[in-house]
């Protein structure tokens, strides 16, 4: 009898595995876990980068006494204005105006895009003269008449006695 009871299981299971195998494959198989996308090959560079992209790309451009475009070169605000006026940013024209405008930075650590402000002596007098940060411890300014536009470093000890103010304007 042991035969004759093994015998129906043995069929039970042919027919089984059949099914199961059709059944495997009509099922869906697994969703692939959704990841996120990879960041784009570029990156737009935020309004402070692109006002330092700006100026630096007047380097070179000579002073020139009330300048305010660079066919006709620069002096220190005028560099200013126009840098931030391509970027639809209008600012007073003269550096006595426009170290009252946007934030004052509390620590005077300023970042890129930020005003820095310099208390010179130009023709035996104290006179201002303004700059734009670059955000890695230069700025970028036209600073005299017979030079040009060009980047020094804050902590130059010339400028770094002389910086008086850092305002945010951006």
């Amino acid at each position: 009898m042991h035969t004759t009871e093994r015998l129906p299981l043995k069929r039970l299971a042919w027919l089984l595995v059949p099914l199961l195998l059709i059944s495997a494959c009509t099922s869906t198989p697994p969703r692939p876990e959704k990841t996120a996308m990879p960041p784009p090959a570029f990156t737009i560079p935020s309004v402070s980068e692109a006002l330092v992209e700006a100026a630096r790309a007047q380097l070179g451009t000579p002073y020139a006494w009330g300048g305010q475009h660079p066919a006709e070169g620069f002096d220190c605000s005028g560099l200013v204005n126009w840098v931030y006026g391509q970027y639809g940013l209008a600012l007073p024209r003269t550096t006595q105006d426009l170290i009252n405008e946007g934030q004052a930075v509390a620590d005077k650590q300023p970042q890129a895009g930020d005003l820095v402000f310099f208390n010179i002596i130009q023709r035996n007098r104290p006179s201002l003269h303004v700059g734009i940060a670059t955000g890695d411890g230069s700025f970028i300014h036209s600073p005299r008449p017979g030079s040009t536009v060009r980047e020094d470093m804050l902590l130059n000890p010339y400028w770094h006695q002389r910086l008086i103010d850092v305002r945010r304007v951006h």
